[in-house]
């Protein structure tokens, strides 16, 4: 009988379905405490990356952000942590269709270290890909404090406000800003935005409202005052209990 040979055949032929997966990027300083870290990491071909992930990273400040390169097909980095860390730690994650043996093809090059001790000194690293089992993901992003400011060199001296938030879990995906008189926000009411945010019209009035969301759609709000809302606010409440003191005065002449 042929028909097992073109059953085999036909197989061959259909493509390969990957699931989608996270891939841990992960620094061991073995037994030095370090600071500062860059590399580049090669992704294989055929290895494919849809979102890179550094909410839950070792590294606090990056000079250059993990960001996938089409073009090479690499991820570049860099950044510092003060005060420093030691041992095995998670620097990125890399979430898209591959599956385990993919990693075994991740290289990594212009790999630089340095050591926590005041002086800059060249530190030995390895670094490493490993599969991530799937967590999920239902803690929202840390507070964080929006900060209200003007400058003559932002914004034309305009007011503005400044933010940034962590999520040590997938990272922040995004941020939307909403402005308000009274009351809090509705859902039309939020726009995506970036730091630092111009306040609009810049009427001393308004709230604004920050919104960070991670990766998985959990969110957190803060908010921030322009200079004028509080004694606005304040003013309204006497003008609301003084109208209220005169409909009960006069209630009670009526009756």
């Amino acid at each position: 009988m042929k028909y097992p040979i073109y059953i085999a055949s036909l197989m061959l032929l259909l493509p390969v379905t990957l699931s989608a997966a996270t891939a841990v990027i992960e620094v061991d300083t073995i037994s030095e405490s370090v600071n500062a870290l860059e590399a580049t990491v090669r992704i294989p071909l055929g290895m494919e990356v849809k979102e890179v992930r550094s909410g839950d990273s070792v590294i606090v400040f990056w000079i250059t952000p993990p960001t996938l390169s089409t073009s090479t097909n690499s991820i570049s980095f860099a950044g510092f942590t003060p005060g420093g860390f030691k041992g095995k730690r998670t620097v990125f994650s890399v979430v898209g269709e591959f599956d385990k043996s993919d990693l075994s093809g991740i290289t990594f090059s212009a790999v630089q270290a340095l050591k926590n001790d005041g002086e800059g000194t060249s530190a030995s690293v390895r670094l490493s890909a490993s599969l991530s089992e799937s967590v999920e993901d239902t803690i929202v992003p840390e507070t964080f404090a929006p900060l209200l400011s003007r400058s003559d060199d932002v914004y034309a001296g305009r007011l503005f406000v400044s933010f940034s938030a962590l999520d040590k879990n997938t990272g922040v995906a995004k941020f939307e800003v909403a402005e308000t008189f009274f009351g809090r926000p509705d859902d039309e009411d939020w726009v995506e935005a970036a730091s630092p945010y111009e306040v609009k019209d810049n009427l001393l009035l308004k709230r604004v409202y920050i919104k960070a969301t991670d990766h998985k759609g959990n969110y957190r709000v803060e908010s921030v005052s322009l200079p004028y809302r509080l004694p606005a606010e304040i003013f309204l409440a006497i003008i609301i209990g003084a109208l209220c003191i005169l409909a009960l005065r006069y209630s009670k002449r009526s009756s």
